[in-house]
């Protein structure tokens, strides 16, 4: 990965966040279907950035091994913002967690009113099972999962910042490889 990373950076970049991407929505599906942790509208949230980091890091990995280095390193600073909104998303949520500031409605749990009777509000209870948004359902090391992706998220980004800006070595070199 290092030689990749010195001869095509944004290359490289991409391919790390692209499989860092697929870990962590691999990792949050292990959560919500195998362990039982249900997910609260943030953590879904949290899990748009990822998504669209997949196909722009399959995007700019064939881009730049054709030979697109400029659409490459476009990928890697498209990845890097993505990975940037990423961290926002999660730092937010875990401000929530921590009380910092309330979260959205839709994690409360507030009911839509008025209601005729207990058994409607019985109903609209089942109906809709709400997930709090601002308590952590898993702490490792006293952060939660959306502590762990804002510092997961905020790696990436630059990450893929650095493969933006990286200059390539050893160019010459591997065209050469790949002519023969």
């Amino acid at each position: 990965m290092y030689a990749l990373f010195r001869r095509e950076p944004a290359v490289a970049a991409a391919v790390v966040i692209g499989v860092v991407a697929v870990a962590a929505i691999s990792a949050a599906f292990v959560f919500q279907y195998v362990v039982g942790l249900a997910p609260c509208s943030l953590c879904y949230t949290q899990r748009i950035p990822h998504y669209l980091a997949m196909p722009i890091a399959l995007a700019a990995v064939v881009a730049g091994r054709r030979g697109a280095e400029r659409w490459a390193r476009g990928g890697a600073l498209l990845l890097s913002l993505v990975m940037a909104g990423g961290a926002v998303i999660a730092s937010y949520h875990a401000g929530v967690e921590w009380h910092w500031w309330s979260g959205p409605a839709s994690c409360t749990g507030d009911l839509a009113s008025p209601w005729s009777s207990t058994a409607d509000l019985i109903a609209q209870l089942n109906a809709a099972p709400i997930v709090p948004c601002d308590e952590p359902a898993w702490v490792f090391l006293g952060l939660s999962m959306a502590g762990w992706n804002a510092l997961l998220s905020a790696g990436l980004a630059i990450i893929g910042l650095v493969g933006t800006f990286l200059q390539p070595r050893g160019r010459e070199h591997s065209v050469a490889e790949r002519a023969s």
